[in-house]
């Protein structure tokens, strides 16, 4: 009877350890992320099922359900919209890898939901989300360079170039790739590529990048001829001690109306400060 009585008593202690030790299978959090997409695509989707289902999965670690949790706090479906909440489960969708997450952390950057405007943010999240496969980035991303800053450049021929526009490493590296493209060193020679990267230098800072857009933008060369761009970033780089920075302002500055100087002087007040603030 003691013999049973031990042997039952080792049985239930292997049923407990089992119990704790063998892994669910939601422990990652696809079945609840597959459970909330069934509620959610439903003929008659329950919206209100599909968030929480779609919360544990999220809470689990599971990317997918991250990107989705964060559309319906975007969305306010099943839910009070909510931006700053989406904004925070994309950017844990993004981190694993998703590019569908990136690009919707660059529309919000682009369009203003939620956040300060900046181009400069939904530039980095858009060549993100390329750089992680999703194409569906590639034209909102040429969009914003030819409408903001005349800048066309097909991004879609620019074969490993897609690879690295998101991680064209610091302002300096991004500049050194900008001057081999402007002079066609160890690449074919191509202006508005070296334009799009001297941008990204210029964003963060950069003050050669911002001397060669202002040199860039007055000549047309690579983008399209303006003097306000031109006096915009030459203006910038002269504030970086440029040596030559002040010769190209002078010539822009001579084309341009007193007010409509004060106006870019105010954007320009305002570019330095959001430079200031490099976190994304």
């Amino acid at each position: 009877m003691q013999t049973l009585k031990l042997a039952t008593q080792q049985l239930v202690t292997l049923l407990l350890l089992a119990t704790f030790t063998l892994p669910s299978v939601a422990d990652d959090g696809s079945v609840w992320y597959q459970q909330g997409l069934n509620h959610y695509s439903a003929n008659a989707p329950d919206h209100g099922r599909a968030f929480e289902l779609f919360g544990r999965a999220a809470r689990a670690g599971y990317p997918r359900a991250q990107y989705q949790y964060g559309l319906m706090y975007q969305r306010g479906e099943g839910v009070n919209r909510d931006y700053a909440k989406a904004l925070h489960w994309y950017k844990l969708a993004a981190g694993h890898g998703l590019g569908i997450a990136d690009h919707h952390i660059a529309q919000m950057y682009q369009h203003g939901h939620g956040v300060r405007p900046s181009y400069q943010h939904a530039i980095y999240w858009y060549s993100r989300s390329i750089s992680h496969g999703y194409e569906a980035a590639v034209n909102p991303l040429e969009e914003i360079y030819r409408r903001n800053y005349g800048l066309t450049v097909n991004l879609a021929q620019s074969g490993s170039l897609l690879e690295k526009i998101a991680d064209g490493g610091d302002p300096t590296s991004q500049y050194n790739l900008g001057y081999k493209y402007y002079i066609g060193h160890e690449v074919g020679k191509d202006p508005a590529v070296a334009a799009m990267w001297f941008l990204r230098a210029a964003e963060q800072g950069d003050g050669d990048a911002q001397y060669m857009l202002g040199k860039m933008y007055h000549s047309g060369e690579g983008l399209d001829q303006s003097y306000d761009r031109c006096y915009f970033w030459s203006t910038l780089a002269n504030f970086t001690q440029h040596e030559e920075a002040d010769a190209i302002r002078s010539l822009c500055v001579a084309e341009i109306p007193a007010e409509k100087q004060a106006a870019l002087d105010q954007e320009i007040d305002a570019k330095r400060i959001e430079m200031q603030d490099a976190a994304f």
